[in-house]
């Protein structure tokens, strides 16, 4: 999340989603906006669900 305020774009690249960081990159350059938060709290809920979806199916 530290990443992700002040570097947004290298944020949502991490999270796996290089077309959107490609998108943020542009919105960061034209005023600092802070997108890359929702983003990577987003694959952060995502990792969190297929981890509760696996022990479901384990049990």
């Amino acid at each position: 999340m530290i990443l992700a305020f002040f570097v947004p774009p290298l944020a949502v690249f991490f999270a796996s989603k290089p077309f959107q960081a490609l998108l943020n990159l542009g919105l960061t350059t034209l005023l600092w906006f802070p997108g890359a938060i929702l983003v990577v709290k987003d694959h952060k809920a995502d990792k969190r669900m297929e981890k509760q979806v696996e022990l479901m199916k384990q049990q």
